[in-house]
């Protein structure tokens, strides 16, 4: 205890010096100096704006497209219908009607080719109105392009916009989605047609153009994780492959850029017969959504199959189906390769 009393005393001895020496500077207190209110800004975030209404958004997209194609002077329309999905946030407390309605306001949101198209008539579709009912969350319909309507031989074609609504009597809660609010439906004359277009070839012609492997996407319902092996540029018999079974509900389909298409060419498997007997074409200008039978080949055993069109078509998607197999005890085809070609 007398160590620490002695310390203290020395401290303040210290303390008592530095106050008097006169170099220490003493700092006088200024109570003129004022903050700058801008010098602080509080950056406040927006007002939380969550909706609590229920709401209910098209799950297709807001554009439906028609084609239609003109033989022999005679409009053919091969798909007329067009399925809907709709999702709502939460279950209805009662059922609800809804509607499309003609809304030309809505035209000046589209951003796709709308000059030279004209509207569609009135009454053009049927099932542009429908009710959802309580207790559901995900409810399907469908828009029908009506049967006998005139006048719909007029080129390019035929471009309306509909604004999606609930009407009166329903559940008040309900609102449709920003995203949704609009449904824009184009018929659009096409050089695709139903026919037959195909036939075997004995070779690539001179003037084909290989569309690059890495650029051709292929689909199917049946072994799809093996894929790869038909556009991986190995088109040997010991090479990968991908298999279909013949007599069955199998596809394939190969995707690539918009082109004029003339051909394609199939490497198979001929030790075991596993090759091609049949096959139907069909071919698509919007990414499968609509497809034109192009007819059926039936070639001989032979390890590579030719196929050409006898037109070419401007395409973006082939599908082949029913597929048929020459191996009729084991009844699939070993294919090795796809390869599809080009005109200018």
């Amino acid at each position: 205890m007398r160590n620490i009393f002695n310390l203290s005393i020395a401290g303040l001895a210290l303390l008592a010096v530095a106050c008097d020496d006169p170099s220490v500077e003493i700092v006088e207190q200024n109570n003129s100096y004022k903050l700058d209110p801008n010098a602080i800004h509080v950056d406040m975030p927006e007002k939380f704006g969550h909706n609590t209404s229920n709401l209910i958004r098209n799950e297709g997209g807001t554009e439906a497209v028609l084609y239609a194609s003109e033989i022999e002077g005679e409009i053919q329309i091969p798909v007329t219908e067009i399925p809907l999905v709709f999702k709502l946030k939460r279950k209805l407390k009662q059922a609800t009607k809804f509607v499309f309605s003609p809304d030309e306001e809505l035209m000046k949101l589209y951003t796709g080719v709308k000059e030279g198209f004209k509207p569609f008539p009135e009454n053009a579709f049927s099932g542009m109105e429908f009710t959802i009912p309580p207790g559901i969350t995900d409810y399907r319909t469908t828009i029908r392009l009506q049967e006998g309507i005139a006048g719909l031989n007029q080129k390019p074609g035929f471009l309306s916009s509909y604004r999606l609504k609930p009407l009166s009597g329903g559940d008040a809660d309900i609102k449709v989605s920003e995203a949704s609010k609009g449904l824009y439906i184009k018929l659009k004359f096409s050089l695709l047609k139903d026919g037959e277009n195909v036939s075997l070839a004995e070779s690539i012609e001179d003037d084909w153009n290989k569309i690059p492997s890495n650029q051709i996407t292929p689909e199917s319902n049946y072994q799809a994780g093996r894929l790869p092996n038909i556009v991986d540029g190995q088109k040997y018999p010991w090479s990968a492959n991908w298999w279909v079974p013949g007599g069955g509900s199998e596809t394939l389909e190969l995707g690539f850029a918009k082109q004029k298409v003339a051909g394609v060419v199939f490497y198979t498997n001929s030790s075991y017969q596993k090759v091609i007997r049949s096959v139907r074409v069909s071919v698509s200008e919007d990414g499968g959504a609509t497809y034109f039978n192009q007819g059926v080949v039936q070639p001989e055993r032979a390890r590579v199959v030719y196929i050409a069109f006898d037109e070419p078509v401007e395409i973006n998607k082939i599908k082949f189906s029913n597929f048929e197999s020459w191996n009729a005890m084991d009844p699939y085809i070993d294919i090795h390769e796809v390869e599809v070609y080009t005109v200018e």
